[in-house]
């Protein structure tokens, strides 16, 4: 098969899991000599809150 048709397990991370599982799209586009990945998700897909992160502060007693 053609190196540049082929479907290995980074593409498939790159192109398809990624941005299914952050609900966004993914473009992979390859030249000789380079690789370009770029991802677009919503940002609370790519943000995940700290715990405890907007709890008030309260004074110790």
């Amino acid at each position: 098969r053609d190196e540049s048709t082929r479907k290995g397990f980074g593409t498939v991370v790159l192109q398809r899991v990624a941005p299914q599982s952050l609900n966004g799209l993914a473009v992979l586009d390859r030249s000789p000599g380079h690789l370009k990945w770029s991802l677009t998700a919503p940002l609370d897909s790519i943000i995940v809150p700290q715990l405890g992160a907007d709890l008030p502060e309260t004074e110790p007693s």
